[in-house]
């Protein structure tokens, strides 16, 4: 009996073993990945899948990286093994990268910089001193002998899956989108490297003066105007959005020289009030704001005209987005709730104000002794999304009319950030993504929600953020520096504290249980 039930036993154990066996062999077959972080920030968004699976052609990715990364360069590495093994996954065999192998780190910096891949020098502590050390991180992406170059630096996780994305569909230009560009003559006389080469990357665009009727249901991006439009052009804008078309379009009431800020018209503004939509003949202003050194003063000056804006939650085109720095803005409103309905998307903080025109005394806000104390109005919206029904603004003059005019459309879409130079490109690195929300507004219209979704992936300010919290102040400091440094320093004052305070509690509680057993 004990012979049987040893071999009962010792097969049973065979068995487990061999379906242990079994389910390693198979699962070394299978891919079996979840991610549960926030935003699935570890996994690449269904644009990313589809965009690779849709290659034309192999694609092959080089990565050019120093044997040892230091810092933050070692956790990014960690990440782009991640996301390049996502991508290769969803290629379908059209994805292939590569880690180059060089002798040495001289050999690496000659061949990355023969694929314009450009060393970086980078201070980190070492023997409790500063050194400087040379690093080499950059991935190179190559598709039927054209190539694009992705330089790497610490802190790039939240852009890294977009950044991606974007080479790729730029390389194969046949996943790319097309859209209409409306430019002013104004457009030619800003930067806007940045702006155009982003534009670039995501769209296929065709330039329009409007000199003809864009055709049906396209999306157009209209970069603004500081005059009136001739008659044809107008018309063809108004015709474009009765025939479905949507329009993203940048436009303030404001302009400026090196002497004065003032307000102009122009006969665009007379087509959105007609259409119901006003943006208001006014200055913006912002306690939360971008700073600016004071004249010979040594000291940065708040400017309330230039207002630091924060994306709505609701809305999936601002969303996750902070720091969109806006020049001389105007107020946004609705004329027409019964025929249209305004979302907003894009507002100033509880702290904001606005100024008359027609001339700006900007000087007074900006220097004035007692600083930006009257900035006590609710926020200002300065981005919305109009959805309704529109009536042709030349409805009443026949005589104007194309062959193939159409009076009205109750399916309109019209997009409208009031700060023209949202194209132009800022002079401060923290600003540098704030056009991101212009290609957001784009990309909804173009039903690429998830195209939004991963350029806008983890921007956000955290709920915790103290900045965020204070520009939610209905009264906000008058130092809104100092007040911030007071609540970190009691954020870590309570965080030493309140542990000790908790063992302490614990340990009382403990003992008095145990002194009740004990007089039982």
């Amino acid at each position: 009996m004990a012979a049987i039930q040893s071999k009962q036993i010792l097969s049973g154990y065979l068995i487990k073993i061999a379906i242990v066996v079994m389910l390693l062999v198979v699962g070394s077959y299978l891919y079996l990945r979840i991610d549960i972080s926030k935003g699935k920030a570890y996994s690449i968004g269904s644009h990313s899948r589809e965009t690779v699976s849709s290659l034309k052609d192999n694609m092959v990715v080089k990565i050019y990286a120093s044997k040892e990364l230091p810092g933050g360069f070692g956790n990014l590495n960690r990440y782009l093994k991640d996301i390049l093994a996502d991508y290769k996954r969803a290629g379908g065999g059209k994805f292939q990268y590569e880690y180059v192998k060089t002798v040495s780190q001289d050999e690496l910096r000659e061949e990355a910089m023969k694929n314009r891949v450009q060393p970086i020098a980078y201070q980190m502590y070492e023997n409790d001193q500063i050194v400087t050390k040379e690093v080499i991180f950059g991935v190179v992406f190559e598709l039927m002998g054209k190539f694009e170059v992705l330089q790497l630096f610490p802190g790039m996780e939240a852009k890294l899956e977009y950044e991606i994305t974007k080479r790729i569909q730029h390389l194969d230009g046949n996943l790319l989108p097309e859209i209409i560009v409306a430019q002013d003559s104004l457009y030619k006389y800003y930067p806007t490297r940045i702006f155009g080469s982003e534009l670039n990357a995501n769209y296929l665009t065709r330039v329009t003066e409007l000199d003809s009727i864009p055709s049906n249901k396209e999306v157009m991006l209209f970069t603004g105007t500081t005059e009136s439009l001739s008659q044809t052009r107008l018309y063809n804008l108004d015709q474009f959005l009765m025939r479905g078309g949507k329009l993203v379009m940048l436009q303030d009431r404001v302009d400026s020289n090196e002497r004065a800020a003032f307000t102009f018209d122009s006969n665009l503004f007379s087509l959105l009030e007609h259409y119901g939509i006003l943006i208001h003949p006014n200055l913006v202003l912002d306690r939360v704001c971008d700073e600016r050194r004071g004249r010979g003063m040594g000291q940065s000056i708040p400017y309330p005209i230039y207002p630091v804006v924060r994306g709505g939650d609701k809305s999936k085109i601002t969303k996750n987005m902070d720091n969109i720095v806006l020049y001389l803005a105007s107020e946004i409103a609705l004329l027409d709730s019964v025929n249209l309905k305004m979302e907003k998307i894009l507002q100033t903080s509880a702290n904001s104000g606005t100024m008359l025109g027609p001339v700006f005394e900007v000087e007074s806000i900006i220097f004035a002794p007692q600083g930006a104390a009257f900035l006590n109005q609710p926020p200002k919206t300065v981005g919305a999304h109009f959805k309704g029904k529109l009536t042709s603004y030349f409805s009443k003059n026949p005589e104007l009319w194309a062959k193939d005019h159409i009076n009205a459309t109750d399916k309109a879409e019209i997009i409208i950030f009031s700060d023209r130079e949202l194209f132009m490109d800022p002079d401060k690195a923290e600003y540098m993504d704030r056009s991101f929300i212009v290609l957001n507004a784009i990309d909804h219209f173009l039903n690429r929600d998830s195209m939004i979704k991963i350029r806008s992936r983890n921007l956000q300010t955290s709920i915790l953020s103290i900045p965020l919290y204070m520009s939610q102040l209905k009264d906000l400091p008058a130092e809104p520096a100092a007040a911030e440094q007071s609540i970190k320093l009691a954020f870590r004052l309570i965080g030493i504290i309140l542990p000790s305070l908790m063992l302490i509690v614990l340990g009382l509680v403990v003992f008095l249980i145990h002194r009740a057993r004990d007089l039982r």
